[in-house]
Formats: C-alpha cells, structure tokens, sequence
C-alpha cells in the first residue's frame, strides 16, 4: 500500500473517534486554504495619518460600504476639521468600477473648492480657466453636491483633467490671480499619484453633510462613472439620446441649461441618463421628465444585458440604520 492509501485508511479508522493523524491534518489544511476565498483587507482610512485630501488603499463597495463609510467621514469631522486646513476628505477605489475613484468629503466647502474651477473648464465654460473671483464660480462652489471629472477622455476635442491642468499651468504663467491656490494643488498631487497606471480614470466625489443625500449624489455621480467606464452602457444611453425627436432633445436642453451647456450633446445624454436612472430621480432636478424617459430607458438597457449601477440606499423608518464602519 502507497503512502498515500495508508493516510486515506488510517483517517477511515479515525472518524468518530481520536483526531486524525498529522498528515491527514496537514493535507486537510492545505485543502482547504487552497479552496477559501482570501480574507478582505481591512480598511484603514488615510485621515489617521493626519493628511487630507488623502487616499485609502482599501476600496470602498458603493452597493454596501457607501453609508458607514460616509457616516464614519462626518463624525471624523467633527472631532478633528479645525486641525485640517483642506476640510476632511478621503478618496478610495471604487470595487463595483474599474478605475473609479470616489472621494468623501465632511461637506460643501471641503469638496467644492478643490474641483470646483475644473469642473467649470469641463462642463460650464469649456477649456475657460475662470478666476475664483468670477461670478458663476462664486455661486456654483456652494451648489454643487457631487462632482464627475475624467482624467483623459478619449475624444481629444473634449475637455477633461489633463486639460485642465496644463491649461492652469499656462495661465499662471502670465497671470498669478490664475493660479492654483492650495486647495486645488492638494487635490491635483494626490490625482497625480493616483493616476500613474490609471489611465481612464474618473473621479467622483460627495459630501457627507449637503442638502442632497449621500446616496442620491453617489447615485447620479456613479451612473456618470459607469457611462464613461461601459462602452456598453454609454452606446446604448447615446443610442437612445439620438433616437429622442429633436422637440424631447430640446426640452431635455431647456430643463438643464443653465447651468450645463446645452449644446454639448454629449453632457446633455449623459445628464439625462444620470438624472433619470439615479436614486431618487422622482425629486430630483429632471423629475418632470422621468415618467417620459425612466422606464423606456431601463428598458433598452436590460435588453443589452445591462443595468445602473446599484448605490446603497438610506434605510426607511422602518429598517435599521447601517452598522458602523469598522474602527480603523
């Protein structure tokens, strides 16, 4: 008899009485570490280190993880945001979304300021580099409640980070008041460092504390992510776009500009998309048009096997609050 048989039979005589022999241990251990999914890593948030805006390595799941983590962001704030001089932000990869980076701020004025001018270079005043001191700047960076930037986009024609960036740089060289104050050249160094091998990435961010709940923004913001990551997604969401008469199209344009620019087709499909299949699109800002657009929608992308990305939802009166994000 083989080594191997005599193992097999002494661990036949074991079962129901004395532990099995060394060997057969061993190699149920080894079975079994070879079978078992690896265990999660345990996130750490970056803000322990006393930096913000900083990056996490442990990514955040938006399906399950969005809330705690958020609530965890909004009590850090409490305890420590005066010893921050950039607000409390932390930024991790998104799971569900390959090169998705979502970054979670305290609020409003520790999100806006550091994104607020290239948000505006990409979607308000294409490649325009507008002064903090600009009118539409001073009243968009206590509005806005989410933000989607990409690093490159694939049309050259488009604006995007990349863009916004090397235009700063050539306006600051001849005009100072164009520059970057501290805030935005906090936020562009950790882009910097997070896009080295990340070459289609998209940022997305929140605020813990705004008038429009964390999901909500998360939702639209995320939709926005998975139209620029899904070359599926985003060709049946511009396929519907094209196929809208031009009376829908227009009142698509009407109910978005301003403060979008109606005339970039591209913005305004993918706002449309956004708008309707988020997390609370019946309140949000184009609910007049979700009993028209919503369902059609949803219905020619799961006839292309797709669906929106799921954010987590806050809890009704009637379920329990997420748990707790686990102490870091």
């Amino acid at each position: 008899m083989n080594r191997a048989a005599i193992i097999a039979a002494l661990a036949m005589l074991h079962c129901g009485g004395a532990s099995a022999p060394p060997e057969v241990v061993a190699v149920a251990k080894a079975r079994d570490a070879a079978v078992a999914p690896p265990a999660p890593a345990v996130w750490r948030s970056c803000l322990l280190d006393g930096a913000s805006p900083c990056l996490s390595t442990v990514p955040v799941r938006v399906s399950d993880g969005l809330l705690a983590w958020s609530s965890w962001i909004e009590a850090y704030a409490d305890q420590h945001a005066g010893e921050l001089s950039h607000g409390v932000t932390e930024c991790r990869w998104v799971a569900e979304l390959d090169q998705v980076l979502l970054c979670g701020s305290s609020d409003l004025e520790a999100m806006n300021p550091p994104l607020m001018r290239p948000s505006m270079f990409v979607e308000q005043r294409p490649r325009v580099v507008v002064k903090r001191s600009d009118p539409q700047y001073l009243e968009l960076v206590g509005l806005v409640g989410g933000f989607d930037l990409v690093k490159d986009h694939p049309d050259p024609a488009r604006p995007d980070l990349l863009g916004f960036y090397a235009a700063v740089d050539a306006a600051c060289a001849t005009d100072r008041t164009s520059c970057a104050d501290d805030r935005e050249q906090a936020m562009r160094t950790l882009l910097e460092r997070a896009w080295v091998d990340k070459p289609n990435l998209v940022l997305v961010t929140f605020a813990s504390r705004s008038t429009i709940p964390v999901d909500e923004t998360v939702s639209h913001e995320m939709l926005h992510a998975q139209y620029f990551t899904s070359p599926a997604f985003r060709q049946v969401v511009d396929a519907y776009w094209t196929n809208l008469p031009l009376g829908a199209r227009n009142r698509v344009r009407a109910a978005l500009s301003p403060p979008y620019n109606g005339q970039d087709d591209e913005l305004m499909r993918n706002e449309l998309q956004a708008y309707m299949l988020m997390s609370g699109a019946e309140s949000a800002h184009l609910r007049r048009l979700v009993g028209t657009h919503r369902a059609p929608l949803l219905a020619q992308l799961a006839a292309s096997g797709l669906a929106p990305i799921q954010v987590e939802r806050r809890p009704t009166s009637n379920e329990p609050a997420p748990a707790p994000a686990p102490g870091p």
